[in-house]
């Protein structure tokens, strides 16, 4: 979810009142060793500047350096002294299992040493000022500390209240493998996620002892180690093992029948040949902009209209040049044409949005958005840096609501809150006269052929009804109790 304003509603708050990670929002090759300031949730969701002199987003963005190999070693350097409901072989397996949480889904292997020589990564346990220049803060703020590669360096403050239990936690507890896999994943190089079901969500989550890595998480590890190198996986049987029983993509549409234009989108653009795309989940819609003015009577499987990308995409763009270019975590897709899939090419750029969630072309400029920030990405070169505006400095009226996708289209940018949509200007940013409106009716591919959609309705019946059954199957599968966001905070650095 991008949110663009600082308005805060209940769920606004609810977070705020929670505890988050303490690693950067904005993670960079050239300050491996920078200070990331742990900063309360109200100051993370405001912008203000960090101890640390960076203007933090309101959601996390960057992707950082990685280890140049694979066997990787472990050392505890310094014991807990407060953490005395956990002995020292537990937390030997503790710490066993969270390294196993990434080597079970990476080419990655770790090895407990007994020599701090031998060591890549160096664990700590410490109280307030510990020599790194990142004082802990005792009880209640922040939870641990890493750095990304390749310092190897995780600090754990041993002022907090962790346990080995996953259930029935008291309000100050925190199980701590959860804390260490976190950390670890900092420590190997990813950056916080997004998606709410994730491992490095900034908000501490209670998982259960039988949890796994998210796809999110096991896509971001893989993206940047590889693949478990004793795991073969084929297209088919990868399809087969993410699938549900009973579900089918093709049988699902992305939207009602009977109205496209009510469903929340992940992302959309401009396609290669000129046509408007939504895409949401595995799941591709088109909408024929340019010759019939009508959407298609069905999706498509990304992979079957984009042959190569078998992924979902969360941001997309078309630029200047003429090409269109999907986004997945690091990775990203250069299409000239539906059937030539240039990628993906991992986007290693200074400080790169990872998982971008919309982009704009603005000004023939490409900016990826994240929280309050545009990222302009340079498209002639993957690894350069990006620099970084307010996104006030593009459009002019910011929205009075959560904006949760957007693209550009034909030099306008549509942004989709929970019900209107915002379109703006794609050169001055100005926004368009009589919007906000309605996402239903309120832009150019809904507010057509009402009445054509309504006989549609009343002539596909059979087929409306059952589709609504699949579509209420597809919901009460995805929709999901949220998880139980506990009072934390971690962070991590970079050396």
């Amino acid at each position: 979810m991008l949110i663009l304003v600082c308005e805060l509603d209940e769920t606004t708050k609810a977070y705020m009142k929670k505890a988050r990670c303490g690693n950067p929002d904005i993670g960079t090759y050239d300050s491996i060793r920078q200070p990331v300031a742990v900063d309360a949730p109200a100051e993370m969701r405001t912008g203000v500047k960090a101890r640390s002199g960076l203007s933090i987003p309101s959601k996390y963005v960057t992707g950082t350096g990685i280890w140049p190999k694979k066997h990787l070693k472990w050392f505890i350097e310094g014991y807990p002294q407060k953490q005395k409901k956990i002995s020292t072989e537990e937390l030997h397996k503790i710490f066993q299992q969270s390294f196993n949480d990434w080597e079970q889904h990476t080419s990655l292997k770790f090895e407990m040493v007994n020599n701090a020589n031998d060591a890549n990564l160096k664990i700590k346990f410490e109280s307030v000022e510990h020599g790194d220049g990142y004082p802990f803060d005792g009880q209640g703020q922040t939870l641990a500390h890493a750095f990304f590669p390749t310092s190897g360096d995780i600090h754990f403050d041993d002022d907090e209240h962790f346990t080995t239990e996953y259930k029935n936690l008291g309000e100050d507890q925190y199980t701590l493998r959860l804390v260490a896999s976190h950390e670890i994943g900092h420590a190997l190089g990813l950056a916080h996620s997004l998606e709410p079901e994730s491992l490095m969500f900034p908000l501490y989550q209670q998982f259960d002892a039988n949890y796994r890595l998210s796809t999110d998480d096991q896509e971001g590890i893989q993206t940047l180690y590889g693949k478990k190198e004793n795991i073969i996986n084929t297209d088919d049987n990868s399809n087969k093992a993410t699938e549900r029983p009973g579900h089918h993509h093709e049988m699902d549409p992305l939207f009602p029948t009977d109205n496209w234009c009510s469903a929340r989108i992940t992302t959309g653009c401009e396609g290669p040949d000129g046509e408007l795309y939504l895409f949401k989940d595995k799941q591709v819609w088109r909408y024929r902009a340019r010759t019939k003015r009508s959407w298609d009577p069905e999706p498509k499987l990304i992979s079957d209209r984009f042959p190569g990308i078998n992924t979902t995409i969360t941001a997309c763009v078309k630029s200047a040049n003429g090409f269109t270019y999907l986004f997945r975590n690091y990775r990203m897709w250069k299409l000239k044409t539906h059937w030539n899939a240039d990628g993906p090419h991992i986007v290693r750029g200074k400080n790169y949005p990872q998982n971008p969630r919309i982009a704009l072309l603005h000004n023939n400029i490409i900016y990826l958005l994240r929280g309050k920030l545009a990222f302009q990405f340079n498209e002639n070169d993957n690894d350069r840096h990006l620099e970084i505006k307010s996104i006030d400095s593009i459009l002019k009226t910011l929205p009075t609501e959560h904006i949760y996708s957007g693209f550009t289209y034909q030099k306008r940018h549509y942004l989709f809150g929970k019900k209107n949509v915002y379109v703006y200007d794609a050169t001055s940013g100005k926004l368009v006269s009589g919007y906000p409106k309605q996402m239903k009716n309120g832009w150019f591919a809904c507010e057509e052929n009402k009445d054509e959609m309504k006989q549609k309705k009343k002539s596909t019946t059979t087929t409306t009804t059952t589709t609504t059954t699949r579509s209420q199957f597809y919901n009460r599968h995805h929709n999901r109790r949220p998880h139980q966001y506990r009072h934390h905070h971690h962070h991590h650095h970079h050396d």
